[in-house]
């Protein structure tokens, strides 16, 4: 007999059963978005003798000052700007296409998830570099820019096996039909 337990854990067994797979890809896109928030919020995105430069501020002698309040900032600066604060919404977005493929289909497949990882790594690398090259002799990277570079890194690997995944599993499927036994459509 069944116990009232038993009947309302079935459904979340099967969906903790089914999304088992793709915990990992989970955790690194978590990694990866709480890495992009810090990467956006500190200025320490490059150092100088003087201080410290970031996306928002720069910060000269403990004091940091908007980036605006000198003017429009460069052309470069904007870019990178974008792309990377862009970057982070389209992560919230590849999770969400990652969780939603592990309750509700049967295969696990994110190809969706996959390829927005796949954008978001290499928006990131994109405007790490991008920001990295336009510092002069001067300067030197710092800290927040690499955070943003591993989170870029981290994306490509999470899309890099959720692609993987769908392959495998598309092959899986493919074997069950050619072995099991039923009508063909010839």
């Amino acid at each position: 007999m069944l116990s009232i337990f038993d009947v309302v854990m079935s459904p979340c067994k099967t969906i903790i059963q089914k999304a088992r797979d793709i915990w990992p890809e989970v955790y690194i896109l978590w990694f990866a978005m709480v890495g992009q928030i810090i990467s956006i919020a500190t200025p320490y995105w490059s150092r100088t003798s003087y201080g410290y430069s970031g996306l928002w501020k720069d910060c000269i002698a403990g004091e940091c000052i908007s980036v605006f309040e000198y003017g429009d900032p460069s052309h470069w600066l904007r870019c990178v700007q974008i792309v990377v604060c862009l970057s982070l919404p389209l992560t919230l977005l590849a999770a969400i296409f990652l969780l939603l493929a592990s309750t509700k289909t049967n295969t696990n497949c994110s190809t969706p998830g996959g390829f927005a990882s796949l954008t978001v790594g290499c928006m990131l690398l994109l405007g790490g570099g991008f920001y990295g090259y336009q510092q002069n002799a001067t300067s030197s990277i710092g800290w927040s820019l690499l955070v943003s570079v591993v989170s870029g890194c981290m994306c490509v690997f999470c899309s890099t096996r959720m692609i993987i995944n769908c392959i495998k599993r598309e092959d899986e499927v493919d074997v069950q039909k050619v072995f099991k036994p039923g009508p063909t459509n010839l």
